[in-house]
């Protein structure tokens, strides 16, 4: 039997001409004070300068001394691709339209650091059914290269950015199908699935349904198949959907 396509199992609005300001207004009611702006020309997220990395991670670790190497290059590499994964997948997803990463720019504020993100109105331009392997063949490409030079410049871990990138697409789905009555349960692991498959991660992270014991209804959790590293600092705690958090429940319990 033909598999449906990932935009057969949305609900549409419908609307049209759909631009980049469309995702800029998106991701604002997303993510409330998420700065994206429209400008005319971009220098594309992943041609970020080494220098800026660098003083990046220079920047991290002063702030975070005690959290060591591995928690600031995955923070920077965190810093860098949240912004590029979850804006290619809510256009995907709620605009049913590709987003030309190449047309997308980091604002890099205090230190270097990523603090919002800049569009070029060729960023988004059409409508595509097709939209999700477009965003994820560019998504891919860029992050791959970025992620190349990170490995080189501050020796970032492989294994631990590609959890990463699938968790923040996976993320970005929950997100959209608490906002789109349309999208189910059911067809929102569909496209977990189609995400992590077009991105090459493919058992790197995954979502599971549950019923909520007070309402009874169906809700998508995270399930990370990587950690952080967040509790590595000062006062730093494990994230909810952290796969060390069962790990570290287990050892209390036996001590």
């Amino acid at each position: 039997m033909r598999r449906a396509e990932p935009s057969q199992l949305i609900a549409r609005s419908g609307a049209y001409g759909v631009t980049s300001q469309s995702l800029i207004a998106l991701s604002q009611r997303a993510i409330a004070g998420w700065d994206g702006q429209l400008v005319p020309q971009v220098t594309a997220w992943h041609h970020t300068d080494d220098v800026q990395l660098i003083q990046q991670y220079q920047h991290l670790a002063a702030l975070h001394p005690e959290a060591g190497h591995g928690y600031w290059a995955l923070r920077c590499w965190a810093l860098l691709i949240w912004q590029p994964v979850t804006l290619a997948v809510l256009a995907a997803t709620q605009l049913d339209s590709p987003l030309d990463c190449r047309e997308l720019g980091l604002h890099l504020g205090e230190n270097q650091l990523p603090c919002g993100y800049r569009l070029t109105p060729g960023a988004v331009c059409s409508q595509d059914c097709r939209s999700l392997q477009a965003s994820a063949n560019k998504l891919r490409e860029q992050a791959g290269q970025l992620a190349e030079r990170l490995g080189q410049l501050i020796r970032l871990s492989p294994t631990a950015a590609e959890r990463l990138m699938a968790d923040y697409a996976l993320s970005a789905l929950i997100s959209c199908q608490q906002r789109m009555p349309g999208l189910s349960c059911e067809a929102t692991l569909q496209l977990a699935e189609d995400w992590l498959s077009a991105l090459h991660l493919t058992g790197t992270s995954r979502l599971q349904q549950i019923e909520d014991a007070t309402s009874g209804e169906s809700r998508l959790l995270l399930e990370r198949r990587g950690c952080c590293l967040q509790f590595r600092c000062k006062d730093g705690l494990y994230c909810e959907s952290c796969p060390r958090r069962k790990k570290a429940s287990f050892e209390t319990a036996l001590n």
